[in-house]
């Protein structure tokens, strides 16, 4: 329902909002959007609430009575909710079904899930494909109603991961069934911890919501087929005793009675979930000459040294085995943390999806975003590790003043926080030569140095705020300490030529105005030749589009020449095809000394995503230097 949508738009914006704007949200035209104000307005009396429009600037929100508007939000909420029934809650009330046969009219589901017959029938297709996902079957009777069949075992595998999911409808049937859920999660481990396996979460989770599935079918009198596959009944003959005895526990534990088909079920769930310690295949243990190949490769043309970091190579051998084995029973993992991680850890997230890619393979195809992500982890690992050596590597710290007393300590105790391991000393511009004597790492000063010195020396203004601090802890642990380092901002990057406000007369689609700005930063000589080549590459692996419209496409490699941002602006409503709109595009060109900028760049982008009216407030911008302007005014915030 679009006018609960806008209501909750308006009530979050801290801006007034123009009705392109809402419409390019909502991927509606503008006339649909008027239709939905002029329902509001005419209801808002009634409820609490007025909508107020400010002459050239937009629609706000007036609330009146916060306890009448709440309550009318809630019920357009319960609407919305109900109009937008999904198979998967669908699919978990069938499975979850009381009746011993399964069978569940239409008007029934529609009474449990809040909504109309017409809701559920529409959704019967998309019901009927993701259950045949699962390897089962909707059954349709006029008399009888709907039924989801097949196998105990996929019955169960299906209800075990909506189960696993703590707010699923099958969730809170398994505690009104149940009653303490977590026992069911404390027997497992029990059993596992008996026995001496070793299980990673995602897989007890799921081994878990298999016990509860099991438990819950059988009290609802839910026995289903036996499946015959005698490959997966070899894999699971191992587990057998094991599953017996855990069936048995349960049993026990809550008093029902599970059928013959529970304890080969068990059995075949616990050899999916139990990493065996078995030697690796052959190809498997090549791995790690590869992974030596690879990282010596990339430290050569980048600077770096993973290949000496025996640390990661252990970690990411043993990950890289797991996930062999994994994948090879079709295991894959999933993290609700990708895209966060994808943005916040570009330069981890690329170099991963080279190492899986050439690790196709050992590992039997390509790798999901998610399981790079999970081996980008480990590369940003390494990052972070080399970061802290060189926080630890500044051991003498000199900070020239240009007064003493208190100004001095404060001034100490504020880069004692930033190097906490180091002997931070102050010293008076007339101290110079105990300077040189005390042989610092660095010197910040606030005064001219006189002495000549190979010793890096960084000018400061007299007092820090707490923005300077900032930048200084912030070049630390990037490495990156040189003058101009600290005292540049990343949005001087954003270059005049490389900037660009579209309305979509020339430029159908979003691949298009990569290719367009790619080239212009190819021809104006900061990226070399392939950049744009390699920035479509790395869009082909996951879509650079992120929150609220703001976009950050970037190569796959690192390939500049001079380091620059590219913008592009789209009017509200342009480029606003699936999956995702286009608002502001930021192009990352850096040159390979300039990796450490990646992060810098990409926490101030995250943040300002995270908030629509500051990116509505960017994209206001007519010029390249305005646009700097605007981001430079909320660095408090995108630092933060």
């Amino acid at each position: 329902m679009r006018a609960c949508d806008i209501l909750h738009m308006l009530e979050e914006a801290a801006l007034p909002l123009r009705q392109e704007d809402i419409a390019a949200r909502l991927k509606v035209s503008k006339r649909s959007v008027q239709e939905d104000l002029r329902h509001l307005r005419q209801a808002g009396p009634a409820h609490g609430y007025s909508l107020a429009t400010r002459r050239g600037q937009g629609i706000v929100l007036e609330i009146n009575d916060h306890g009448a508007f709440e309550r009318y939000l809630g019920q357009l909420d319960a609407q919305n909710a109900a109009e937008n029934i999904s198979a998967g809650d669908l699919l978990q009330m069938l499975l979850a079904a009381s009746s011993s046969d399964g069978f569940m009219s239409a008007q029934e589901l529609a009474d449990r899930a809040g909504t109309s017959r017409g809701t559920v029938f529409a959704a019967l297709d998309s019901l009927e494909e993701l259950a045949g996902k699962y390897g089962l079957m909707l059954e349709r009777e006029r008399s009888r109603g709907l039924r989801v069949s097949g196998s105990s075992r996929h019955m169960k595998a299906c209800l075990a991961q909506f189960l696993a999911s703590e707010d699923s409808s099958s969730a809170h049937a398994a505690d009104a069934v149940l009653g303490d859920g977590e026992r069911v999660a404390r027997l497992v481990l029990d059993a596992l911890n008996g026995a001496g396996l070793e299980v990673n979460y995602p897989e007890f989770s799921l081994l878990a919501g298999f016990a509860a599935a099991t438990l819950l079918l059988a009290k609802n009198g839910r026995t289903g087929k036996e499946l015959e596959n005698q490959s997966e009944r070899k894999d699971a003959s191992k587990f057998e005793e094991l599953a017996s005895d855990l069936v048995e526990s349960l049993s026990d534990a809550f008093g029902i009675a599970l059928d013959g088909n529970s304890g080969p079920d068990m059995a075949w769930a616990l050899s999916r979930a139990v990493r065996m310690n078995a030697a690796l295949p052959g190809d498997v243990q090549a791995l790690d000459s590869d992974l030596d190949a690879f990282f010596r490769d990339y430290d050569a043309a980048h600077g770096t040294s993973y290949a000496a970091d025996r640390v990661l190579r252990t970690m990411l051998l043993a990950h890289l085995s797991f996930m062999v084995e994994r994948l090879a029973r079709k295991v894959s993992y999933s993290s609700p943390l990708t895209r966060e991680f994808e943005i916040t850890h570009p330069a981890s997230m690329n170099m991963a999806i080279r190492l899986c890619s050439l690790m196709e393979e050992h590992l039997g195809g390509a790798a999901t975003p998610d399981e790079v992500m999970l081996v980008a982890c480990h590369l940003a690992a390494h990052d972070e590790r080399v970061r802290q050596q060189i926080l630890r590597s500044y051991a003498r710290i000199a900070v020239v003043c240009s007064t003493g007393g208190g100004g001095s300590y404060l001034v100490r105790l504020q880069f004692e926080s930033v190097f906490p391991t180091a002997d931070v000393r102050t010293f008076s511009y007339q101290q110079q030569e105990e300077v040189l004597q005390f042989d610092p790492d660095l010197v910040f000063s606030m005064v001219p140095f006189q002495i000549e010195t190979q010793i890096p020396v960084i000018y400061i203004h007299g007092m820090l705020n707490q923005h300077d601090l900032s930048g200084i802890r912030e070049s630390v642990r990037t490495g990156d300490m040189n003058p101009s380092a600290v005292e540049a901002t990343v949005w001087d990057l954003i270059v005049p030529g490389c900037f660009m406000r579209i309305d979509g007369s020339d430029i159908a689609d979003y691949r298009q105005l990569l290719y367009r700005m790619g080239t212009e930063l190819e021809e104006q000589g900061f990226a070399q030749d392939g950049f744009t080549e390699l920035v479509l590459e790395r869009e082909s692996f996951s879509s650079t589009k992120y929150l609220h419209g703001v976009c950050i496409p970037h190569p796959i490699e690192t390939n500049g020449k001079r380091d620059a941002i590219a913008v592009a602006i789209a009017d509200a409503g342009l480029l606003g095809e699936e999956p995702g709109r286009v608002r502001i595009v930021f192009m990352i060109c850096l040159t390979k000394k300039s990796m450490p900028l990646y992060q810098r760049i990409a926490k101030r982008l995250y943040q300002l995503m995270l908030r629509p009216e500051l990116v509505e407030q960017a994209c206001q911008s007519a010029s390249s230097r305005e646009l700097r302007i605007r981001l430079a005014g909320m660095e408090g915030v995108l630092n933060a």
